[in-house]
C-alpha cells in the first residue's frame, strides 16, 4: 500500500491472506504455521507487534478502497450447526469487522461439516446475521480453493475462489467448466505474476509483455484480482496492471455484470486457442478475450477465424481489437455468427487479445440482403454511410430515387463508405446488382 497508489490502478479491493496469523515471509510462505493463532483468529505478534492493523491502515490511506481478512475454519473450532456454535462465530466476526476495520470476511477450509445441512444453514444464518448488522459487510467464499460450490452460498457472496493454483491457464480451465452455471462476477480469478509453471520460465523472460498481459486479461474475464507475492511489481507489469484495472473498471465489468456467456473455443488446454465471448444485451454491450499458446509444443497457429454468438443478425457491430487495432472493423451481426472474424498476429508465446463489441443500430430494413447492409440507416444528409458485409473493394454503387429515377452512378467506395445524397427522402441504393433501401432525414 505504501508502494503503488492503490486509488489510480483503480484497485477497489485489497486483501490479507493467511499469512498474518502464521510466522512466514511472503518470499517463504512455507516457513512456519501456527494452528493456535489460526483458530484464534488473532495476528503473529512478529509481524503485527501493535494488534491486526490491516483494515484500519488501508481506510486511514484509501477510505473507498474495502479490504479482505482470511479467517479460516470456524472460531476457535465452533461448530456452526448448533445455536452456541453459530453465536460464537457470529460474535468473533462481528467483533473484528468493527474494531479492525473489516469489510470482507474470506472463509476457507472446515467452514461446514461435510454432509450436514444443519451446518450449512448454519453458515447462511451467520452471513445474514452479519449483513444485517454491519452494512458494509461482504462474504467471500473459498472453501478449500473453490470445493464447495452450491446456489445457496451464491445467494449470500460477493464472489468465490475457483481454484487454488494461481496460474493464468488453471484458472481459465476452472472458469470454463463453472461459467456454465455461476454469473462471471461471482467468479474470482486468484492470478499472479510468479505463478506459473516451471517449464513456462523461458517464454516467460523472453515475453515478460506479453505474459504480463496473460496473466491480468484472464483475470478481467470474473471478480478481477492479481498479485506478485513477495516482491514489488516491475515496471512492464505495472503498467499493464494500470491498462488492465482501467479496461476492467471502465468497460469489462459493466458488460460482465448482466452478460451471456459463450464458449466460442473449446476448454483451455495450454496447447490450442481459447476463448470466451461476453455478451450484455441490455447495454448491448460485449468483450471477446482471446488466448493464445505457441509454448510447450502448442502450435495452433498464428491466426484463427472466431464466430461470435449471440447477437441479432439484423444489427450492425463496431468490433474494437484492443492491440491489433487494423483489425477494427464494423459487421452485421449475421456475418459475424456464420462468417466470423479472422484474428491475426497471435505469434508470440502468450499472445492474448481483446475484442469489444458495440451494437451501432437495431435492425437494419428488411428489404436487405442476408450479409449485406447500409449503415448508418436511416442516415443524415451527406453523411457517410458504410456497406457491410460485403467486399468493398470491386463494388459498383448506384443511387436511385424510389420512383426507379438514376440520381447518382459511378461512386467511389473507400474505408469510410459512400456519401448518402444531400436531400431527405428514401432512395434505393444498387451495390453490385443488389438493392436496398437508405432513408436520408
Amino acid at each position: 500500500m505504501n508502494k503503488y497508489d492503490l486509488a489510480s490502478l483503480g484497485v477497489g479491493l485489497v486483501k490479507m491472506d493467511y499469512w498474518w496469523t502464521v510466522p512466514t515471509t511472503g518470499s517463504d510462505p512455507n516457513s512456519g504455521f501456527d494452528s493456535y493463532l489460526e483458530t484464534q483468529w488473532l495476528p503473529n505478534a512478529q509481524k503485527w507487534p501493535n494488534g491486526m492493523l490491516f483494515g484500519i491502515m488501508t481506510k486511514d490511506k484509501y477510505p473507498t478502497v474495502q479490504n479482505s481478512l482470511y479467517m479460516c475454519d470456524t472460531y476457535q473450532g465452533c461448530d456452526i450447526s448448533t445455536k452456541a456454535g453459530r453465536d460464537a462465530q457470529i460474535a468473533a466476526l462481528s467483533e473484528r469487522i468493527t474494531n479492525w476495520k473489516i469489510d470482507y470476511w474470506r472463509s476457507d477450509f472446515d467452514l461446514e461439516i461435510p454432509n450436514n445441512y444443519m451446518s450449512h444453514e448454519g453458515l447462511l444464518l451467520i452471513i445474514d446475521s452479519l449483513s444485517n448488522k454491519h452494512s458494509n459487510f461482504r462474504y467471500e467464499h473459498c472453501s478449500a480453493g473453490g470445493s464447495l460450490k452450491d446456489f445457496s452460498s451464491l445467494r449470500c457472496m460477493a464472489f468465490m475462489t475457483m481454484e487454488d493454483s494461481g496460474g493464468p491457464l488453471n484458472h481459465r480451465m476452472a472458469f470454463y467448466s463453472n461459467s456454465y452455471m455461476i454469473n462471471p462476477v461471482q467468479l474470482k480469478f486468484d492470478v499472479g505474476f510468479d505463478w506459473s509453471s516451471p517449464s513456462d520460465a523461458t517464454n516467460i523472460s523472453a515475453n515478460p509483455t506479453q505474459w504480463s498481459y496473460y496473466v491480468l486479461r484472464s483475470s478481467m474475464m470474473g471478480a478481477m484480482m492479481a498479485c506478485a507475492v513477495g516482491r514489488d511489481m516491475s515496471s512492464i507489469e505495472f503498467e499493464a496492471a494500470q491498462n488492465c484495472w482501467r479496461l476492467y473498471n471502465n468497460k469489462q465489468r459493466n458488460i460482465l455484470r448482466g452478460a451471456d456467456v459463450y464458449h466460442i473455443l473449446p476448454m483451455p488446454d495450454g496447447k490450442h486457442w481459447d476463448g470466451i465471448q461476453f455478451y450484455n444485451p441490455e447495454i448491448a454491450k460485449g468483450s471477446v478475450f482471446l488466448f493464445s499458446h505457441l509454448s510447450n509444443g502448442g502450435n495452433d497457429g498464428t491466426q484463427k477465424r472466431i464466430y461470435l454468438s449471440g447477437l441479432d443478425k439484423n444489427a450492425s457491430y463496431q468490433l474494437s481489437f484492443e492491440d491489433r487495432t487494423g483489425l477494427n472493423c464494423v459487421r452485421s451481426g449475421s456475418d459475424l455468427m456464420q462468417n466470423g472474424i479472422l484474428v491475426t498476429g497471435m505469434s508470440k508465446a502468450f499472445d492474448s487479445e481483446i475484442i469489444w463489441i458495440e451494437q451501432l443500430s437495431s435492425s437494419v430494413d428488411a428489404t436487405q440482403s442476408e450479409g449485406m447492409c447500409l449503415y448508418p440507416n436511416p442516415v443524415a444528409a451527406g453523411q457517410n454511410v458504410k456497406v457491410l458485409g460485403t467486399d468493398l473493394e470491386s463494388c459498383t454503387i448506384k443511387i436511385f430515387d424510389m420512383s426507379g429515377r438514376l440520381i447518382e452512378t459511378g461512386i467511389t467506395l473507400n474505408s469510410l463508405g459512400f456519401s448518402a445524397p444531400q436531400m431527405q427522402g428514401c432512395y434505393l441504393i444498387n451495390i453490385n446488382g443488389t438493392t436496398q433501401k437508405l432513408i436520408v432525414r
